[in-house]
């Protein structure tokens, strides 16, 4: 089970039933439950909940883009250093 980001105007009274009955529960599911994106995150924390999901990922839209199978460009400039350093080491 994936959310990403609250469910309208949380922010406000009244408006922040559903992003926490969601959340909540999602915090009760025997399932792999993600969160993405700062707000749900920190919702989920004032919550005192955030402890009860599998992953919590503060970057939701690169969260999303990662499950569909899209590359990340800061990962893949890792990888391509990362395997820079491994060739220069055995170069030496």
């Amino acid at each position: 089970m994936v959310s990403n980001g609250p469910l309208g105007v949380f922010e406000r009274n009244g408006f922040d039933l559903g992003t926490k009955r969601v959340l909540e529960s999602m915090a009760k599911c025997n399932g792999y439950t993600i969160i993405g994106g700062g707000h749900i995150v920190g919702l989920a924390s004032i919550l005192g909940i955030d402890q009860s999901f599998k992953h919590v990922s503060t970057a939701g839209g690169a969260m999303l883009s990662l499950l569909s199978g899209q590359s990340l460009p800061g990962v893949d400039a890792l990888v391509r250093a990362s395997a820079r350093m491994h060739s220069q080491r055995k170069d030496s």
